[in-house]
């Protein structure tokens, strides 16, 4: 249950309610070398069997095998972020919209 943020009707439980963007501004993101860090698998690696190569066991825990953790960057870029946005029942969303487009 919530209450529409524009017509201030109770809404019931089971009725999906929007989020409406009343104001946004421009904001320019900058370049950030090494941003993330994230594991990444060298799909260039083939895994090959071989005559003289055992099988892992079925309980081999497979947490101890290495994982390389590589940086990636952040391009950055321009984008718009939201100043101030609404909780709304769908038909203020719909008449809202309507109003704006």
């Amino acid at each position: 249950m919530y209450q529409c943020k524009n017509c201030l009707k109770n809404i019931n439980a089971n009725i999906s309610s929007f989020l409406f963007i009343l104001s946004s501004r421009p904001k320019q993101y900058p370049y950030r070398l090494k941003a993330h860090w994230c594991k990444r698998s060298d799909s260039n690696q083939q895994k090959t069997k071989s005559s003289n190569t055992q099988e892992l066991p079925s309980n081999f825990n497979k947490t101890f095998v290495k994982e390389k953790i590589k940086p990636s960057t952040d391009p950055g870029g321009k984008g718009l972020e939201i100043e101030k946005e609404i909780q709304v029942c769908p038909d203020c969303y719909h008449d809202l919209n309507k109003q704006h487009s």
